[in-house]
């Protein structure tokens, strides 16, 4: 049994010296994938800064031990969004649920329902609906939680996200916020595209525009101009959201 291999520091995990005389966690991870599948390879775990990390296709987890504990922790990624993450003492657990994420290709309910220390992302379910419906989610969630104030320095945002909501343009792209800045991308997953224009609140009335490359001003205007200029200046035929990340999107087509 892999032991005590990890301590994490404040920002990264770090190898104990003698680790790597034991082989570290990617090959104590893989050697059980190996076990488990009967067919070396089938699932490919690479070490990384300390951690295991897995990667098929749209889907990737990383994996690190807890600290002064005989615990490991994996995090689910599918198409750029976090799924889930959990604990457990047992590696063979997680490699078990790694192996019903990758080759089961098991949907976020039926991986809660068989690993009872797995806890899903609210936003996995919405996710598998499809692009649309995750889309129009993430929405109606951005509005609701600017309304309820738990977030203060982005409650100015609120007007613009009422009225941008309202143009069908900009309602079909996902919403995210940089710092006080309301962003759209043509992708529902995490690296999100950063070819759509943005907009910030100068005041609690008025919000500056600015084009892509985030230096152009286009205007200093009210919600609902700032709205029409944002439908405006987003790529020509850029089209829906589309599940998947920034890196795997090609241009929109300007014929």
């Amino acid at each position: 049994m892999l032991r005590k291999l990890f301590r994490l520091g404040k920002n990264k995990v770090v190898l104990y010296p003698h680790s790597a005389q034991i082989g570290g966690l990617a090959p104590a991870l893989q050697r059980i994938f190996d076990e488990m599948c009967g067919d070396p390879g089938l699932i490919k775990c690479d070490a990384s800064c300390g951690s295991a990390v897995i990667r098929e296709g749209p889907r990737h987890s990383t994996v690190a031990v807890g600290a002064d504990e005989d615990n490991f922790h994996i995090i689910l990624w599918y198409q750029g969004v976090q799924y889930g993450s959990g604990w457990t003492s047992e590696l063979r657990e997680i490699a078990r649920a790694a192996v019903v994420f990758y080759l089961e290709k098991a949907s976020i309910h039926e991986i809660t329902k068989r690993f009872a220390w797995f806890e899903p992302n609210e936003r996995a379910a919405s996710h598998e609906q499809g692009a649309e419906f995750f889309v129009s989610k993430r929405w109606q969630d951005l509005e609701r939680l600017l309304a309820s104030g738990q977030c203060a320095y982005l409650s100015e945002l609120l007007p613009l996200v009422i009225e941008a909501a309202k143009r069908s343009e900009l309602r079909r792209l996902l919403p995210f916020t940089s710092l006080r800045n309301l962003c759209f991308s043509r992708t529902t997953g995490y690296p999100y595209t950063h070819d759509c224009p943005s907009a910030w609140p100068l005041n609690v009335e008025i919000f500056r525009v600015t084009a892509a490359d985030r230096e152009t001003v286009l205007g200093e205007v009210d919600a609902v101009v700032a709205a029409d200029l944002l439908a405006a200046n987003i790529p020509p035929n850029c089209g829906s959201a589309l599940h998947g990340t920034a890196e795997n999107l090609e241009p929109p087509s300007r014929l």
